[in-house]
């Protein structure tokens, strides 16, 4: 057990044995601090090799990224007129330009009605009928000039029905009114007539007889499509335009079809009912089975047969779509849209804004390695000190193999076969130029976006295969060429680790070492200890006795003397 210093060493003896400990023990220690600056030195070796490693696996996911078929398969896409047609691309959709003519958009079938007075006006209800109009007056004037049946047909839920008026020669409008409604098959079951005849005066002052027909419930039936099913709506006598509208299209087999009210701002009958179809195209055609009670109904879009398709050309091919919109089946990979009528050219690029941000990931990091590697590399001019890789062969040939890597020449059958065809140049000359400080600076990893614009817009195919290679010929590409490098220097069994590994056995050495000439020194400075406690005592001893002879020695002097 070490004893540590003692410091009443000396006191006895009054000799600086403490310091002479001290000093003999300083010389001793010499190796041991130079072991320990030895692997303070290595500790930060190993420190610059994991940055090394974490700077070449940095540098292997742009390489990894490039080397698969995923990074080059974004699309972007361009319209010449943006008003007529629009696209967008899929991933991996065949580069190229289209052009694509519109002659007509896509139309959603629709009917509208004849003009009401107001949004509640009856939109079915009685019918009337003026009949014998422009007489002078109703009971003195002659109405009937001679012998005629009156024929009168009237709808009921059964279906149509008739019955017969014998009128006479000589017969007033009074006259005729009341043959019309005493008539025996006039005569409703419940009470009433069938058919209610009455006099009326018109604007000019003048007579006539309105007739008014019974409304029984109606069906309306109308489909959607050829092979749409029928689908039937129940109005009531009544019914006005807007509930009308609202029967349509609250109605729950209602196919696609939206009934709505439209103010045209013209005349006094200025609202109409219009029925649309929610989508466009033929398959979405509006077909009228059964007529709207006394409305009747004009086809507006889809008349006289006129087709309800978009109409275009796409390269010369001739195509009809039901929609103007999610197009998908004409060019491969994009899907259009069409907005006008007109021609348009569509342009489908590569999307190379990820693959310039990998390219240029990957010089950087190549230029930070190098950085790395030099800086740890070149002699500390101020302390002359060698650098942390001074000796790490190893680590110092990686830059020589990553840039003959770069200059492999890849047969893309283009014109871009190697990384300076896109831009990427390397000069590792260190004497070219310094900086304010007066450090000396080095080119590197330049990339010349320019020249790789160039090949990206222009040798895009080439681009891809000096990166991918071209497996049906079995050409390996430039990036799993670096990738695998990269992985390789990186692994257990790389450059990185090989000189880690043998700086940590050199580290696991000089810790055994250390701790066993430590030991050592201390057991040989404890017994240093003790015997110089021992002599201490010793010295002290004689001190006090040469003290003792010294004073017997002055007081046998005295008394001779005396």
């Amino acid at each position: 057990m070490a004893l540590g210093n003692i410091t009443s060493l000396g006191l006895g003896s009054g000799l600086e044995l403490n310091s002479i400990l001290d000093q003999l023990k300083e010389v001793d220690q010499a190796p041991i601090t130079s072991k320990k600056k030895e692997q303070e030195k290595v500790e930060k070796q190993i420190a610059a090799y994991d940055v090394v490693k974490a700077k070449i696996l940095s540098m292997k996911s742009f390489a990894l990224s490039l080397s698969l078929e995923s990074s080059f398969i974004e699309r972007s896409t361009t319209t010449s007129k943006e008003e007529i047609v629009s696209a967008t691309a899929m991933q991996g959709a065949e580069i190229g330009k289209h052009t694509i003519e519109v002659t007509q958009l896509a139309q959603k079938s629709s009917f509208q009605s004849a003009g009401f007075e107001s949004e509640t006006s009856v939109a079915y209800g009685p019918l009337i009928e003026e009949i014998l109009t422009g007489q002078a007056d109703t009971t003195a004037d002659v109405a009937i000039s001679e012998d005629q049946p009156l024929q009168i047909t009237y709808d009921t839920e059964d279906g149509l029905r008739q019955f017969s008026v014998d009128l006479t020669a000589g017969m007033t409008l009074d006259d005729v009114v009341d043959a019309i409604n005493n008539g025996s098959d006039n005569q409703a079951d419940g009470g009433g007539n069938h058919v209610s005849a009455q006099t009326f005066q018109d604007s000019d002052g003048s007579y006539g007889i309105k007739l008014t027909y019974p409304a029984p419930e109606k069906t309306f039936s109308y489909k959607l499509g050829t092979d749409g099913a029928t689908i039937d709506v129940s109005m009531v006598s009544g019914t006005t335009l807007s509930q009308l509208a609202a029967l349509i299209n609250n109605d729950d087999d209602n196919p696609g079809v939206t009934a709505r009210i439209i103010d045209t701002g013209i005349g006094s009958d200025r609202y109409q009912l219009v029925l649309q179809a929610n989508e466009s195209g033929e398959s979405n055609r509006i077909s009228i089975l059964s007529p709207l009670g006394t409305i009747p109904l004009t086809e507006a879009n889809g008349a006289d047969g006129a087709s309800l398709n978009a109409q275009l050309t796409a390269n010369g091919i001739s195509y009809q779509r039901q929609s103007n919109s999610g197009i998908t089946d004409i060019i491969q990979g994009v899907t259009l849209g069409l907005n006008g009528e007109g021609t348009s050219t569509v342009d489908v690029t590569a999307d190379t804004k990820s693959i310039k941000t990998t390219i240029q990931g990957l010089v950087d990091s190549f230029n930070d390695l190098i950085k790395e590697i030099r800086v740890n590399t070149e002699k500390d001019e101020e302390t002359e000190e060698e650098g942390l890789f001074s000796s790490a062969y190893p680590i110092k040939s990686v830059i020589n193999e990553i840039s003959t890597l770069f200059a492999s020449v890849i047969k893309t059958e283009g014109s871009v076969t190697t990384i300076m065809d896109i831009g990427v140049d390397i000069d590792l000359r260190s004497d070219l130029e310094e900086d304010e400080k007066g450090d000396k600076l080095f080119k590197g990893v330049t990339l010349n976006e320019e020249t790789l614009d160039q090949a990206l817009s222009q040798n895009f195919d080439s681009f891809m295969k000096l990166f991918l290679g071209d497996s049906e010929k079995e050409v390996g590409g430039l990036a799993d060429t670096i990738n695998n490098a990269l992985r390789d220097m990186s692994s257990d069994s790389g450059a990185v680790n090989s000189v880690r590994s043998s700086a940590q056995n050199r580290i696991d050495t000089l810790e055994n070492s250390i701790k066993a000439e430590t030991e050592r020194l201390e057991k040989r400075y404890d017994l240093m200890s003790l015997e110089f406690v021992k002599l201490d005592t010793y010295i002290s001893r004689m001190n006090s006795q040469g003290e003792y002879l010294k004073s017997m020695i002055d007081s046998f002097s005295a008394s001779t003397q005396s």
